[in-house]
């Protein structure tokens, strides 16, 4: 199998680089250093992703909220789009707004502990002290841990800012 990635798809990751570069310095690069194997992957597994819009295969990406749109012909997968997997779209120059389903959706696929990580790189620099924290616990369906067992998590957010300080995973009372 052969891979091809059409003008539009080039543009996309050119487009996902820039964005992510604006977050953080590295991120850019880590973000092509990771759909470019994800890409080169359908070498061998071009083909078995679900269809949608009727003709074209989705791969989603590993790491990025991202989604490689693509056809196989005459042994060839070519790789159309790889888009944000918000089923939000880029225009003017900016993301549209997820709705919460699609946001539940990527969170879900978060490794926990690197969500938590980013959290409190972003606390350091952003959050200012509040006088008082709320504190909240859900429950996460269908993310069930290593043991079999449902993930609960607990948050602890600031009043005054909105700031959330730490999100938890912890163990079920029994």
């Amino acid at each position: 199998m052969k891979i091809e990635i059409l003008g539009s798809a080039r543009q996309d990751l050119l487009d996902g680089c820039h964005f992510y570069e604006k977050q953080e310095e590295g991120i850019g690069a880590y973000f092509r250093d990771t759909l470019i194997p994800d890409i080169d992957s359908l070498i061998v597994s071009a083909g078995v992703h679900p269809i949608h819009f009727g003709v074209y295969h989705r791969m989603l990406s590993k790491r990025f909220p991202f989604a490689v749109y693509y056809r196989v012909e005459h042994r060839t997968a070519r790789v159309q789009a790889a888009r944000a997997r918000f089923r939000g779209r880029y225009r003017q120059r900016r993301y549209q707004v997820p709705s919460q389903s699609i946001l539940r959706d990527v969170l879900i696929r978060v490794d926990p502990a690197d969500l938590d990580r980013a959290f409190q790189r972003w606390n350091a620099v952003h959050a200012p002290a509040d006088e008082g924290l709320a504190i909240d616990g859900k429950t996460l369906r269908n993310a069930i841990d290593e043991e079999g067992r449902q993930t609960h998590v607990l948050s602890a957010v600031g009043h005054q800012t909105g700031t959330c300080y730490t999100q938890k995973k912890w163990v079920t009372c029994r």
